[in-house]
């Protein structure tokens, strides 16, 4: 899970929202983390897909 969160802020500094978005669902279905680690993934997730939404209306 971490692994697939450390990819997922890799593809954020490269401006790729898509592909941090995908990471981070995947991890969220492999999950092996604690409750900590699952809530941050969570958290991640939700703050990108604002992002992505507010990138899609710009557009």
């Amino acid at each position: 899970m971490l692994q697939h969160r450390a990819l997922a802020e890799s593809y954020m500094l490269k401006g790729h929202t898509a592909a941090a978005l995908d990471q981070l669902q995947t991890a969220l279905q492999n999950s092996n983390g604690n409750f900590y680690q699952l809530s941050s993934v969570e958290a991640r997730l939700k703050q990108i897909q604002t992002l992505k939404a507010e990138e899609d209306k710009e557009k």
